[in-house]
């Protein structure tokens, strides 16, 4: 693997500058990999008006400043920056807000125009910012297959509120985009929304992956199929803000682990959204859905148990929700069945009929429900889960239990008792239904 090892600062000045140069890294007659060596450089030692482009092993062990780094346009090796000591690579690019997605806005570039198997690893403190009139910074990994990387040891700050992270770009629309991976910390000094984009491009995440308080959204930009893959850590929250989607285009988002986010959905006018539901969510904030037109599909996994969704009846939901794999009792909207208005119940499909909440916020079959108050009194269960007697607790007179399947069909009846004995039953879901004079009061429980 080609590497290139960092302890220095370097810093990238304007892409206008008079006399830019590309300076390839060749390593020379020296063979020492001395980044201050100007015989190690294609022409001579770096300027600040200089492209840095790598293809070789180099120790960075001095300051520079340099216009932006790249890797070499005709190469399908990998080249890698390695952090040493406490040394931070500064990008200053001097756009002045005409295209994001231009070079002098774009302060690393992974391009490599013959190839299309090319890796470029970044596994340093890296501090990019934009001196000019635009209020934004992107990073480019241009063409298929290719894969850009921030390493384990890559610390990214931003101080502009605008980030694109592009796999493809404005100028190859529709075209496949090559995939980067996030696995360091990830923060910026302003307010500011990490943009992704790349048609078909992957953006994945991995352990060890963190967003900063600053990042406040992450936003599906451009680029019709692109996917985000979360393969982080179980329950550990690496975003808790906002994720949106832009452009009336179909995105995806695969959940591989528990509880990685905590984050709102708020999907733009005529925007797809899959969510590929792997592991529990259980903290999830609200739902927003703009546009009548827009679509967000739930496709959950048979092993998930809990998508629980803050009460969300507060929020436009002018499109709609399609639920792929539907369970009664695994969806829940706040914690009551005040959680979703009835318009918005009535904006659900895939579960084989009308939905409901029940009184702890659970979307159920209404079938499966009473006509009543559905939280007409106040009662809790415990074990749960539950191997074979459940215990009731309620203030009420129960005259009337009744254990409910996820389909909504009784599968055991009791009188009023504070007991019931659930050990013939089936491992899974169920409810427990309990009627007084004032009413039903409907627990969910899992039986082992």
């Amino acid at each position: 693997m080609k590497k290139i090892y960092l302890s220095i600062a370097l810093l990238a000045i304007t892409a206008t500058s008079f006399g830019q140069r590309i300076n390839i890294w060749t390593d020379g007659a020296l063979g020492n990999n001395n980044w201050l060596n100007s015989g190690n450089w294609s022409q001579g030692a770096l300027l600040a008006t200089d492209i840095a482009q790598m293809n070789k092993t180099s120790t960075i062990n001095g300051s520079r400043s340099i216009l932006k780094i790249t890797t070499e346009a005709t190469s399908d090796a990998t080249s890698e920056i390695i952090q040493s000591g406490t040394y931070v690579a500064t990008v200053t690019v001097t756009d002045n807000g005409t295209n994001p997605f231009e070079g002098t806005a774009v302060g690393i570039y992974h391009n490599t125009n013959a190839y299309s198997a090319s890796t470029f690893n970044i596994n340093c403190k890296v501090t990019c910012t934009n001196t000019g009139t635009g209020n934004w910074f992107s990073i480019r990994n241009l063409n298929a297959g290719n894969t850009l990387k921030f390493g384990s040891n890559s610390a990214l700050t931003f101080s502009t509120p605008d980030v694109f992270l592009d796999n493809a770009g404005i100028g190859t629309i529709g075209a496949t985009g090559g995939t980067t991976t996030y696995e360091g910390t990830i923060n910026s000094t302003v307010s500011s929304t990490l943009s992704f984009s790349g048609a078909n491009g992957v953006h994945t995440f991995l352990p060890g992956v963190s967003f900063g308080a600053n990042i406040t959204n992450l936003k599906f930009f451009f680029g019709a199929g692109m996917t985000w893959n979360f393969n982080t850590a179980d329950n550990v929250v690496i975003f808790d803000k906002t994720i949106q989607t832009n452009n009336a285009v179909a995105y995806a988002l695969n959940v591989n682990a528990k509880n990685c986010l905590a984050a709102k959905l708020d999907l733009s006018s005529g925007s797809l959204l899959t969510v590929n539901v792997n592991k529990d969510l259980e903290n999830m904030k609200t739902v927003a859905l703009a546009g009548a037109s827009t679509g967000l599909t739930l496709t959950i996994d048979d092993a998930v148990t809990k998508l629980h969704f803050a009460n969300s009846s507060a929020e436009t939901w002018a499109g709609s929700i399609t639920v792929n794999g539907f369970k009664p009792g695994v969806i829940r909207f706040g914690t009551n069945n005040t959680g979703l208005t009835t318009a918005q119940l009535n904006k659900i499909s895939g579960a084989g009929g009308t939905v409901a909440l029940d009184s702890s916020g659970y979307l159920v079959l209404a079938s499966a429900l009473s006509n009543k108050d559905f939280n007409s009194f106040t009662s809790s269960i415990y074990p749960n889960p539950v191997k074979d007697v459940l215990n009731i607790n309620t203030q009420e007179s129960i005259q009337k239990i009744e254990v409910l399947d996820i389909l909504g069909k009784t599968v055991l009846t009791n009188k009023g008792e504070n007991t019931v004995d659930v050990s013939s039953l089936n491992n899974g879901i169920y409810f427990l239904k309990l009627t007084s004079d004032k009413g039903v009061s409907t627990n969910k429980f899992v039986k082992k």
